[in-house]
């Protein structure tokens, strides 16, 4: 029980860094160009969204083999 919590709070933590990386990189773009219509490339972190509610509940937290 300890090593699924542990395997699934490690899931959660890489996908909420990835996230943060990915809208401080959007907010960045959007300092720089001061184009409000870049924030639109958020919806993009949908996908990881839906990737990680597969991770979690199907896999039970354990990583994709590729």
């Amino acid at each position: 029980m300890v090593g699924e919590c542990f395997t699934i709070s490690r899931a959660v933590l890489v996908r909420v860094m990835f996230t943060a990386h990915g809208l401080f990189s959007i907010y960045r773009l959007y300092v720089v160009t001061q184009d409000p219509n870049k924030w639109y490339l958020s919806t993009a972190l949908m996908g990881l969204l839906m990737e990680t509610s597969i991770t979690i509940y199907r896999k039970r937290g354990q990583e994709w083999k590729w």
